[in-house]
């Protein structure tokens, strides 16, 4: 389970850059920060939320780049404009953008929530997942497990494998509604179809205490093994002892 805070804001910047993907052409074609202030200033004229969201993503790659000319407080306020205009995927940028503590600001995790609750409201999809770690966590608000369970389901309707990951943890731990192991175990399945890696090493962990009833150590070495595959260091280390235990100490 996403259960740190750098585990949560290393899926961020993941998430932060799949968000900036659909402009990366436009990043090629800008002609510099001030053709680029026009085209903001004409797009908060007419109001058009979608295109100052795309131009403050332009404008966060020139600084990502390094470019001198590109102010960091300026990004923030287009991410800020945009959202304020209803574009929820700003929304869930600015949410980002105060979790993490980007463009020279500090973290701050009540702005944080708040600005993903607004998304998820808004309908997109990510900011279900965040919104309900805020609430499962207890991030920016107090922990609220069953509004948690809520924007998860939002987002198992959307087809979301951290949420659906999540409905998992929820069960497999009785957070906000009674524990059940086989419940647990069967949304983690659902989840390691996407290759969510923590659905990896929940299943391993399962089978490996023998909470489903009994102990299957292969099974688990196989689960922990994909979970391993995909960076999780918990799960290399685990197997690491079981293929030790399992080949008389010899590797």
């Amino acid at each position: 389970m996403l259960d740190t805070k750098h585990e949560i804001s290393g899926l961020l910047y993941l998430l932060r850059d799949k968000l900036k993907k659909p402009f990366v052409r436009c990043w090629k074609l800008n002609k510099g920060k001030n053709s680029l202030i026009r085209k903001y200033e004409r797009a908060l004229a007419g109001k058009d939320a979608d295109e100052i969201y795309k131009y403050a993503c332009i404008l966060e790659n020139l600084i990502d780049e390094g470019n001198e000319e590109a102010e960091p407080s300026m990004a923030v306020k287009w991410f800020e404009d945009s959202a304020e205009l209803g574009c929820s995927d700003a929304m869930y940028r600015v949410g980002m953008i105060y979790e993490i503590g980007e463009f020279g600001l500090e973290p701050n995790a009540e702005i944080s929530f708040l600005w993903y609750l607004r998304a998820a409201d808004a309908g997109n999809t990510e900011a279900y997942f965040y919104a309900g770690i805020c609430c499962q966590e207890g991030v920016g608000i107090e922990p609220d497990f069953e509004r948690a369970m809520k924007y998860y389901r939002f987002g198992e309707n959307e087809g979301d494998p951290f949420c659906i990951h999540q409905i998992g943890v929820m069960y497999g731990r009785g957070l906000g509604v009674p524990k059940n192991t086989q419940m647990a175990y069967e949304y983690y399945l659902k989840a390691s179809v996407k290759s969510v890696p923590e659905a990896y090493q929940n299943i391993a962990v399962l089978c490996d205490t023998g909470e489903l009833g009994e102990v299957d150590i292969q099974k688990a070495m196989y689960y922990y093994e994909r979970a391993a595959e995909l960076g999780q260091k918990e799960s290399e280390r685990r197997l690491h002892e079981l293929r030790a235990e399992n080949s008389g100490g010899e590797l």
